[in-house]
Parts: structure tokens; sequence; C-alpha cells
């Protein structure tokens, strides 16, 4: 269960649906994961559709095979959404 983190949430969505990328980082097991969860759950419950959500873990052994960035571009675009907003929301732990 993700602890509800409104005030964190409340700072990002002022920047939500706008032209440019949203860097979170912070520190290794700092809830960086848990507070993209939040974001998502936030889209959803404000109308979203799923299908306007990519969600990219590289930890997970499912996006094994992208390696290259012509990979991981071949992957985002086939998920973009035709017609609406996409929002993607990459996960990779640093090394």
């Amino acid at each position: 269960m993700l602890i509800k983190r409104n005030n964190i949430i409340e700072n990002i969505l002022p920047f939500v649906d706008r032209p440019l990328i949203k860097v979170l980082n912070g520190l290794r097991r700092s809830g960086k994961s848990s507070i993209l969860e939040l974001l998502k759950e936030n889209l959803l419950s404000s109308g979203k559709s799923p299908d306007q959500i990519v969600s990219i873990n590289f930890e997970s052994m499912q996006y094994s095979d992208v390696v290259t960035a012509k990979d991981l571009y071949d992957l985002v675009v086939t998920r973009i959404h035709p017609t609406k907003s996409t929002y993607l929301f990459w996960m990779k732990c640093r090394k």
C-alpha cells in the first residue's frame, strides 16, 4: 500500500500537461517510484485513460531486450496515444 504524499503530488501537478520533460531524481530507495505510482493514480482518477500512460521500469525483465536508444524509441512510439496526450513514466536504476 502506498502512503499518500499529497504535498508532493500537489507540487508536481502544476507542471503536468506543460511541454517540458520532468525528471524526478533523488537518493536510492527514497520513494521516487512510489511518487510516480501516486502520480499515475492521480492521472487515472482525473479522467486520463490507462492507454494514455506508458510506464517502463527497466528493473523489470519485461524490458530486458531494450538495450539501445533505437529499441527505446521503437517501444515508446508504438505506445503513444493517437489523439490524446501520452504520459511516459520511465524508471531506471543507476548502477
